[in-house]
Parts: C-alpha cells; sequence; structure tokens
C-alpha cells in the first residue's frame, strides 16, 4: 500500500515539474526587411571598447581615418591576420578586419555570425 503512494507521489511531482518547465513567455523580433542579418558566411562585429580608432590600411603604424563607439554594430568585409612584436618583444598575431570606414584589430570589437546576435550583445552594454 505505501509504495503506491509513493508511486502516485512521484508521478504528480514528475508532471507537476514537467508543465511547469515548459512555459516561456520570450519572443524573438526577427526583421525579415534586412536580407543580410543572417546570411551564411557574413560576418557581424560589436565594438567592445568604449572607442576605437579606424586605420586606412591594417596596421597600428597607418593614419586614423574615422572613430566608433562602444556598441556600434557593423557588418565586416574582409580580415587580414598580421604578425607582430608586443612591448614584451613577443610575437603576436593580430586579426585586422575591414569595414566601410577603415581597419579595426581585434582587440576592439567582438565577431558574431548574424546580425541578431551581435545587436543583442551592443543592447548589452552600459551607453550612458
Amino acid at each position: 500500500m505505501n509504495s503506491k503512494v509513493y508511486i502516485c507521489f512521484f508521478c504528480f511531482i514528475f508532471c507537476l515539474l514537467n508543465l511547469t518547465s515548459c512555459i516561456k513567455n520570450k519572443t524573438i523580433k526577427l526583421d525579415s526587411n534586412d536580407e543580410a542579418a543572417f546570411v551564411v558566411g557574413v560576418e557581424w562585429a560589436v565594438v567592445s571598447s568604449p572607442y576605437a580608432a579606424f586605420r586606412v590600411d591594417h596596421g597600428f603604424e597607418y593614419e586614423v581615418s574615422s572613430h566608433a563607439r562602444q556598441g556600434d554594430v557593423m557588418q565586416i568585409e574582409g580580415c587580414y591576420y598580421q604578425n607582430a612584436k608586443n612591448e614584451e618583444g613577443e610575437n603576436v598575431v593580430y586579426t585586422w578586419y575591414k569595414f566601410e570606414k577603415g581597419w579595426l584589430d581585434n582587440t576592439v570589437v567582438e565577431v558574431y555570425d548574424n546580425r541578431l546576435k551581435a545587436q543583442t550583445v551592443s543592447e548589452r552594454f552600459d551607453l550612458n
């Protein structure tokens, strides 16, 4: 008799947990007007540094052509890998990303595979 009570009790708890765990109220908003937002092979970058300087070409020695602010979302047009030495004399590889306004290095941006992810991250930055 006791085993039937335990079995019924556990079945009740199991059913209750299954019913309450599947409820989600969050909706995802997709903008179908922007065709490039979900194209395979197109990457998007979010500026993670408070300010970033676009360079005319891929390298720190080149002139600054424009500026970006933290949270800016941009489509990546190309990339370049550069071997260099840091302040300690160690060999490092910088990834330079090409944008409409110029080049930014990998230390000031975060890269995502679609625009929705990039915009979600951008909204999390405190832009006061």
